[in-house]
């Protein structure tokens, strides 16, 4: 059967589990073509929005969330031969852990994080303002390109408002799941590679935004220094994550 299975995969126009471990930004994705659960869904999958738990938990029934697949995933060879409805008993199981996990010092790292980022965008909106007016001036006087500074600006925003999210689920899904399993495992490094290369990416997005706003170096160097320690402790934490092959994406295809 596993030669079967094997030869299978090779024939698929689709990566196998490409899916479960990619940063679900299908617009700048090279692999869309490859990927089922896009072919599928016939579009992009949905951009998490919560920055709580709780939220998260509530998103949970949304199928690229915690998919029967993705359950088997997490039980490994355990979970191959469970019934469908022993598989929703453990999606429960997986949601009081996720809800028990949240007390951890990782996860109050990443919770205070992903408050920040909602108040960063509902208190700097009147920088931005300022720099539209400020970007607009020089325009007119011809001393500067506005255009690649805003979308320099705008990408660095969309880069750390998508992933905030990610970061929350991917770690609170790596702290749960090492509870539930009782060790760390494949999927457990898989989940915890995308949150570190989430926040890899938010730190260079970070970064971005003191090139241009100024005024609030202080306040950005800040979260960039949380950011950085959120890294440290993660990869502390999860020390294989980093050595996990993502399929397609880690390697040739």
């Amino acid at each position: 059967m596993a030669n079967e299975d094997s030869t299978a995969d090779r024939q698929s126009p689709f990566i196998k589990g490409i899916d479960e471990y990619c940063d679900r930004w299908c617009e700048r994705c090279a692999f869309t073509k490859r990927c089922y659960a896009y072919a599928m869904d016939e579009g992009p999958l949905r951009e998490g929005t919560y920055q709580t738990v709780e939220e998260f938990l509530d998103a949970i029934e949304e199928p690229y969330i915690l998919s029967i697949e993705t359950m088997k995933e997490i039980l490994g060879d355990d979970g191959l031969n469970f019934t469908d409805e022993e598989l929703q008993s453990f999606r429960q199981v997986y949601k009081d852990m996720c809800l028990e996990v949240r007390e951890l010092p990782l996860a109050i790292e990443v919770l205070r994080y992903g408050t920040f980022v909602g108040e960063w965008f509902e208190k700097s909106r009147s920088v931005y303002e300022e720099k539209a007016d400020e970007l607009e001036s020089e325009d007119e006087m011809g001393i500067s390109d506005p255009r690649s500074t805003f979308d320099a600006i705008e990408n660095a925003n969309e880069v750390i408002y998508r992933y905030r999210s990610l970061i929350l689920e991917k770690v609170i899904d790596a702290l749960a799941t090492r509870r539930i399993v009782g060790g760390d495992s494949h999927y457990i490094n898989g989940s915890t590679k995308v949150a570190l290369i989430c926040i890899d990416r938010s730190c260079e997005a970070w970064h971005e935004l003191t090139q241009h706003l100024h005024s609030e170096s202080d306040a950005l160097w800040d979260v960039i220094v949380q950011l950085e320690q959120m890294r440290k402790s993660l990869e502390q934490e999860f020390p294989d994550a980093r050595k996990f092959i993502r399929p397609g994406f880690d390697q040739e295809t």
